[in-house]
């Protein structure tokens, strides 16, 4: 069973401009100190959140398999596909020090969500997709907890991506 690093709220959702804003909240804390929201980040992290919903539902979990998710390679070099950018745009409870994660209130699920989410770490994120239909999966408030993580996605320079193969 994997330890969830972060819950995820669906803030925005545009996808006539295909964009999604998203909330961050760290959820696992294994150092002494937060300077900041833990995603400085990377593409890749966004691709495995919104695949994270989309997994049974929708066509990103059409075009990304199971087996693609979880191969860090292919999301390295597949990312650009789906995920254009993202921009942090709202921050809250940074720096979070030492003191802070001791008071933090017992973490509780009610296996869906947490308990405590004003006193995590949070980062608002707005996420640019090449096309809307990677976000046709979303709907606003919706929200869910994750094992994703950061990598270091591949970024072609966009004359050049007509001329990388699609693997799909």
């Amino acid at each position: 069973m994997s330890t969830d690093l972060y819950g995820i709220r669906v803030m925005a959702l545009e996808p006539g401009q295909r964009r999604v804003r998203l909330r961050v909240f760290v959820t696992y804390y294994d150092a002494d100190e937060y300077d900041q929201a833990l995603l400085d980040g990377d593409t890749s992290f966004f691709l495995r959140v919104l695949w994270d919903e989309a997994e049974d539902a929708g066509p990103l979990g059409e075009q990304v398999g199971l087996d693609e998710i979880l191969d860090d390679d292919w999301v390295d070099g597949n990312t650009w596909r789906f995920i254009e950018r993202y921009e942090a745009v709202m921050s809250k409870n940074v720096p979070f020090t030492k003191t802070d994660i001791a008071n933090l209130p017992t973490r509780r699920y009610d296996l869906h969500w947490f308990t405590g989410e004003e006193s995590l770490v949070q980062t608002d994120y707005d996420v640019w997709v090449t096309d809307p239909r990677w976000l046709a999966h979303l709907s606003l408030g919706q929200d869910w907890t994750t094992t994703s993580y950061p990598t270091q996605a591949d970024r072609p320079h966009p004359e050049d991506a007509p001329l990388i193969p699609d693997p799909r």
